[in-house]
């Protein structure tokens, strides 16, 4: 059998085959029952082959079903069942992961070692010398020094054997057939860019198509291939006619290999080599410049497939910041989207515009009742205030200085950051909800700009302002506030506060840095994980318990080391040259994940794990906070080192400002405010995990259980560190 994403169906069509009882109903239990009572009376040899699709093609509940059932067989010594897996050398560490399977497998392991000469000899002469072919001298010695010499070379070798079989001079396989194909570093390439080099602009256009649709990107190890079913491909909005020519072209030249699914029946195709995948120059182009949308792609397909299995849910459709990122991705892809995923993005994008549809159109109605009133309030005050001699031109006047009914107070567009998101929650519930808005930028060239701003606006009779930087001017913010009860106020940032016309908006960083621990410890290879903090301080402990407990939940023995960057006033968040060192300390000593609350101290993570990573030969990984580091790093270093930089972000943890801000905005215009102290966790959308580099896409299933698990409180995360639970003194982390 081979495995493919559903062992468990795999399993039981192989143990069906064999005779087995009840492997229809349970092929697990099937298979333990076989280990102890033999199959159809007879003892059972079970060969998995391409073992290493259970750990990159299936998902984790039926990879761990799957694990248990074989470890329970071959745990029994006694019984009647034998097992032979085969598995790439680079996957090795992968069913270390699984107890119970890893005390069954590590005993047996049998290493498959590179050829000796003799053994390539042997490999070569033995198919020849029966089917009566003869190899020349010089060809042998050729092929004999090359395959000992090129690490994975047997792929390579088979690939050639067979292609000068085609072309022998009678029974002789010869030298100068094998120059031609250009020798077996060059056989695979050559062959598929012969292939390649038949087609014409639309099928070449279809071909890269194709291929990316034929590849599983793994972390740690080379790519995989991906055995496709041809309704997929056909689903590509692809001519059919130039579909099929490419199909045929690439498997004639014995590139493709077509099948049917063994379960269903249905065509399917694969690379027929894996070796294709990084021995075809331009297939490995066209990986390396896809990576991420490979990722995405897949991922997206994932998710597709679940809406049609839940009957078409609406729960099951893609909203907020997921869909945004998807829809994002599509629009700007050159990958091609299949029927099936198209219609799941359309359905996503429709359901959420129709939700927005009737919430605006909710919030509209209440504000203009609420600003009819307000102006028969007007009125009325209008025609006392001239029955009392006040005067018609100040009346007038009054009127049409009307302020706007909504207005930011923030330090600028454009860093890429935070201030961004707030900007645009703050301008798309303005335009839905049609409320006039004044933006009211900070320079910071004048004493007290933010305080005379912020009472000018207070002042003109704005009905609701929201002031960014309240934190570094909390004083002078409350000042003003409270000289103006009736004006509300949204305060970004501000942990305590005592007046009801404030909206102290703060976040739940300890809920998405939970999600941040969970995604290191699973994408760890190391088993070590690292956090860096900008100062010992309140806020930042909720990253640090968030993400400590976050790794522990998913792998109980994991390390967090915790590390809190040196500094006077708050000068740790701005010291990207000390977090540099502190994270290549990190790396070089064992961890290869590690997280950062350091604000733009940050940069020096970033560039510690990209210059670690080629120092050590492995790929590190960084977590970035608050905004999608992936996207915004290029505002801060420049689009040359960001592109450097990306491929080692595996997520930021964000900070929603634009939702905390369009939910209060919309609030406020229904009339349904609510000051005080106002937290936005996962269940308000308020923190979340970005997937920009697609880089989590394969653990998201996962990362979505963990978050469904703590908005339903199943999951209680600590504010907390452990470190300083449970005793009078804290212990201090390393520095």
């Amino acid at each position: 059998m081979i495995p493919g994403a559903h062992p468990l169906e795999a399993l039981r069509i192989a143990l069906s085959s064999a005779g087995a009882d009840d492997a229809s109903d349970d092929p697990v239990a099937a298979l333990v029952k076989a280990a102890e009572r033999g199959c159809a009376s007879r003892d059972l040899l079970l060969v998995v082959d391409q073992f290493e699709e259970v750990f990159s093609a299936a998902e984790g509940p039926e990879r761990a079903r799957f694990l248990d059932g074989l470890a329970a067989a071959a745990g029994n010594r006694d019984g009647r069942v034998w097992l032979v897996l085969t598995l790439r050398g680079d996957f090795y560490d992968r069913p270390l992961l699984h107890p119970a399977f890893a005390r069954v497998f590590v005993p047996s392991v049998v290493s498959v070692l590179p050829m000796t000469p003799d053994q390539a000899e042997s490999a070569i002469l033995g198919p020849a010398r029966r089917v009566g072919v003869e190899v020349e001298p010089s060809l042998l010695a050729v092929l004999v020094v090359e395959a000992i010499e090129q690490p994975a070379s047997l792929p390579f070798l088979q690939f050639a054997l067979t292609e000068l079989f085609d072309r022998r001079t009678d029974t002789r396989l010869t030298i100068g057939a094998f120059r031609e194909l250009g020798g077996l570093d060059g056989v695979v390439s050559r062959r598929a860019e012969e292939a390649y080099g038949h087609l014409d602009e639309v099928g070449r256009g279809i071909a890269l198509q194709v291929f990316l649709r034929l590849v599983r990107l793994e972390t740690g190890a080379r790519h995989s291939r991906r055995r496709a079913r041809l309704s997929e491909l056909t689903a590509l909005d692809a001519d059919p006619v130039s579909l099929s020519e490419v199909l045929d072209a690439f498997a004639d030249h014995r590139l493709l290999s077509l099948d049917r699914d063994p379960a269903t029946g249905d065509a399917t195709v694969e690379v027929a080599h894996e070796a294709l995948l990084w021995g075809w120059d331009r297939l490995a182009r066209w990986i390396e410049g896809h990576r991420a949308d490979v990722r995405r792609r897949a991922s997206l397909s994932a998710a597709a497939e679940e809406w049609r299995a839940s009957g078409r849910l609406a729960d099951y459709l893609l909203a907020g910041s997921r869909l945004a990122e998807y829809r994002g991705w599509a629009e700007g892809t050159e990958l091609r989207l299949a029927a099936p995923e198209r219609e799941f993005l359309e359905a996503s994008v429709r359901h959420h515009e129709e939700e927005r549809t009737e919430e605006a159109a909710r919030v509209k109605a209440r504000a203009l009742l609420e600003r009819r009133a307000r102006r028969r309030l007007r009125g009325l005050v209008a025609s006392v205030a001239l029955l009392v001699a006040v005067g018609t031109f100040v009346l007038l006047s009054s009127l049409a200085g009307r302020p706007p009914d909504v207005a930011l107070l923030f330090a600028g567009y454009g860093d890429g950051g935070y201030r961004d998101t707030i900007a645009a929650g703050f301008d798309s519930a303005a335009r839905e909800l049609d409320l006039s808005a004044e933006r009211a930028v900070l320079t910071y060239r004048r004493p007290d700009e933010y305080g005379t701003e912020l009472e000018r606006l207070s002042d003109e009779g704005v009905d609701l302002i929201v002031a960014s930087e309240t934190a570094l001017n909390q004083a002078r913010f409350e000042a003003i506030a409270a000289d103006h009860p009736e004006t509300h106020y949204i305060a970004l940032e501000i942990l305590t506060g005592r007046l009801q016309n404030v909206a102290y908006v703060n976040f739940e960083d300890q809920e998405g840095s939970f999600l941040a621990g969970a995604a290191a410890a699973l994408k760890s290879r190391t088993g070590i994980v690292g956090f860096i903090g900008g100062a010992e301080l309140p806020v930042i402990w909720r990253f640090e318990a968030g993400f400590e407990a976050g790794a522990l939940a998913v792998r109980p023995d994991i390390e967090v080391r915790i590390v809190y960057l040196r500094g006077e006033a708050g000068s740790g968040f701005d010291d990207p040259a000390q977090a540099q060192k502190v994270a290549t300390r990190l790396y070089r000593n064992g961890a290869d994940v590690i997280f950062h609350a350091a604000g733009s101290s940050g940069l020096g993570l970033f560039q510690a794990a990209y210059q670690v990573s080629g120092e050590v030969g492995e790929h590190l990984w960084a977590i970035g906070v608050d905004a999608d580091q992936y996207r915004e790093i290029r505002y801060a270093v420049g689009e040359d080192l960001a592109a450097a930089w990306r491929d080692h972000i595996l997520t930021s943890m964000l900070k929603r400002f634009d939702t905390a801000v369009y939910t209060i905005m919309a609030e406020h215009a229904r009339g349904d405010w609510m000051g005080g102290g106002r937290w936005f966790g996962l269940a308000e959308e308020g923190v979340g995990l970005a997937a920009s580099g697609g880089f989590i896409d394969d653990i998201r299933p996962e990362l979505d259980r963990l978050s469904s698990r703590i908005i339903s409180g199943e999951i209680e995360v600590p504010t907390i560190p452990a470190r300083m639970r449970g005793t009078d003194e804290p212990r201090s982390p390393e520095r």
